[in-house]
């Protein structure tokens, strides 16, 4: 079972370690506090509790989903793995479509995440690790869910797969009273578009062969 909390925080111990600092949160510390960055960066050197404030946080280094393209690659059977840039591959009027093409359109949902070969099969993930706290909760659930309504639109052999990790999706969405992967799953036409989390696909990809 993949173990996000202990790799995220493998992750801040190698970025200390490698003294990787956020230049703008020392910046914005200096204009907020009026220290000038020479004096910071004497505290920073001589200061481990200090410097830790200033650590690059794994999460804006797309820590989760290289943990997810990690397992994903590992798993026999799949090929031609290829982890798509924010900008790259769309679900556009039930077709896919690379940003060159979209010519005026505009996407509903985010770029797809992933992509692989298996079986003979072509599959796209659109990836989510959404823990149980934190303010970004409702705009990764709802990005799941417009990643969903356009796969739906997708005929053909291409698979879909929402993959969500994390214990916000196991929480009660209560407009629907279910919980958020039930529904979740229950949006997905569960022919082409499926939901599953990472640790489940190795599972769920034997069917394809």
């Amino acid at each position: 079972m993949l173990d996000y909390k202990t790799r995220i925080r493998d992750e801040w111990h190698l970025n200390f370690k490698n003294n990787e600092l956020s230049k703008g949160r020392i910046k914005s510390y200096c204009e907020r506090t009026g220290y000038d960055q020479c004096t910071v960066d004497k505290k920073i050197a001589r200061d481990e509790m200090f410097r830790w404030c200033f650590v690059v946080d794994p999460k804006r280094q797309n820590i989760s989903e290289k943990i997810a393209a990690k397992r994903i690659k590992s798993i026999e059977g799949v090929s031609s793995f290829k982890k798509y840039g924010t900008k790259d591959l769309f679900i556009v009027a039930g077709a896919l479509k690379k940003k060159k093409e979209l010519k005026g359109m505009k996407p509903e949902s985010k770029s797809i995440d992933f992509g692989w070969k298996y079986g003979g099969r072509d599959f796209y993930a659109s990836h989510k690790y959404t823990k149980e706290s934190g303010g970004s909760q409702g705009s990764q659930y709802n990005d799941i869910q417009k990643f969903i309504t356009d796969a739906n639109e997708v005929g053909g052999r291409d698979i879909f797969v929402a993959i969500v990790d994390g214990e916000y999706y196991n929480t009660i969405d209560s407009n629907a009273n279910m919980t958020r992967r039930k529904r979740l799953e229950q949006r997905a036409n569960q022919n082409n578009v499926f939901v599953k989390s990472t640790d489940e696909l190795e599972e769920f990809l034997f069917r394809f062969r």
